[in-house]
């Protein structure tokens, strides 16, 4: 069976902050020894809530002070209680899973010594029942609600009308966000995104109407361009995985309809997104998450590096992996996407095999 004390043991600062951040919790402040997120294990939307969830890194423990539904309580627990908002259904099991899923670890590596048989089974088992219990397709009427109004910004970065209308990007003036809508493989409307430009909530996460609906949806197991993108990459068999959706957009303002880019929600690869790659035939993944150094020779291109290899660790039993690693252009926290075009053909043509 799982060994989960050996499992928390394993996991770092930063490996909770992606768990934090897959359940669309935004961290509000940090010190040395809490971080103080939004309470949101009672509130589906940052909207609706105060920061009142210390988390504490010493202890690697949550406590809610407006609701005293967690106290003392492990990475677990959170998210068995904030799943449950949107699933009663949801188990410990769960939960364990979709850490697994989230940081891309092996369930393999954190076997105890007594029994290690069943737990295959247990995680197979739950596996399916997550993806079957997390779908919800929404009515694609709601999008007509949104005016077509693109952000300048975008636009002037180079991201053209077409792409906007293609992917059906809009705007809700109420909120002051791009409206960003999710599709699964099949072109059904599972989600809404919004690209705020106010709070502290978090500058991308689910649209919420003033009637309180919430457009939410689990980011681990759906790509952004998986439906729009889904022709090219199989006739292709390749892929490129960035983060965001913004650079799926300007991939698609260069290349059209011969676009390969998908944008993960992050940078984590889950066995839901290995699942669909697998369905449209690809052989060659590159990854193409964002660069979050300056100097390909400092401590956070080593933490890059660390990453890349996380990611790549997930990929490489099921495809080819390469990447995009930049030792050329200046462009912290950059997509390659986010340089010009020539400069991101550059990357492309000089990848990596891992």
């Amino acid at each position: 069976m799982l060994d989960i004390k050996a499992l928390k043991e394993t996991l770092t600062l930063d490996d909770y902050e992606k768990v934090f951040d897959e359940l669309g919790i935004p961290v509000v402040s940090r010190s040395n020894d809490v971080w103080m997120l939004k309470s949101m294990c009672h509130c589906i939307s940052p909207d609706d809530c105060d920061a009142n969830l210390a988390f504490y890194t010493n202890t690697y423990t949550l406590t809610c002070f407006s609701h005293g539904c967690l106290s003392g309580g492990d990475i677990f627990e959170l998210v068995k209680i904030r799943q449950q908002l949107f699933n009663p259904d949801y188990t410990f099991f769960d939960s364990v899973i979709f850490v697994l899923d989230t940081l891309g670890l092996n369930s393999d590596n954190y076997q105890s010594k007594t029994t290690q048989s069943s737990w295959h089974k247990i995680v197979a088992k739950y596996r399916r029942n997550f993806t079957k219990n997390e779908r919800i397709v929404y009515d694609d009427n709601i999008l007509k609600g949104f005016p077509k109004m693109y952000y300048q910004g975008w636009i002037d970065e180079g991201i053209c009308n077409d792409s906007l209308k293609k992917f059906l990007v809009a705007y809700y003036p109420t909120k002051d966000c791009i409206i960003l809508p999710c599709r699964d493989i099949k072109g059904d409307l599972v989600g809404i995104r919004g690209r705020y430009f106010y709070g502290d909530n978090g500058k991308y996460r689910p649209v919420k109407l003033l009637n309180g609906t919430i457009y939410n949806f689990p980011t681990s197991a759906y790509m952004y361009g998986e439906y729009e993108n889904a022709k090219s990459i199989s006739q292709k068999k390749k892929a490129i995985l960035v983060e965001g959706e913004k650079s799926v957009l300007k991939s698609d303002s260069w290349y059209g309809n011969n676009s390969i880019a998908l944008a993960l929600y992050g940078s984590n690869v889950s066995s839901i997104k290995i699942k669909t790659l697998l369905s449209m035939g690809v052989d060659e993944v590159t990854i193409g998450i964002d660069y979050d150094y300056q100097d390909p020779q400092d401590a956070e291109s080593q933490e890059y590096r660390k990453k890349v290899m996380k990611t790549a660790s997930m990929l490489k039993p099921y495809f080819r992996v390469n990447v995009m690693f930049n030792d050329k252009f200046q462009g912290y926290k950059y997509s390659p996407f986010d340089f010009t075009k020539e400069q991101f053909e550059y990357l492309y043509k000089n990848r990596v095999d891992l």
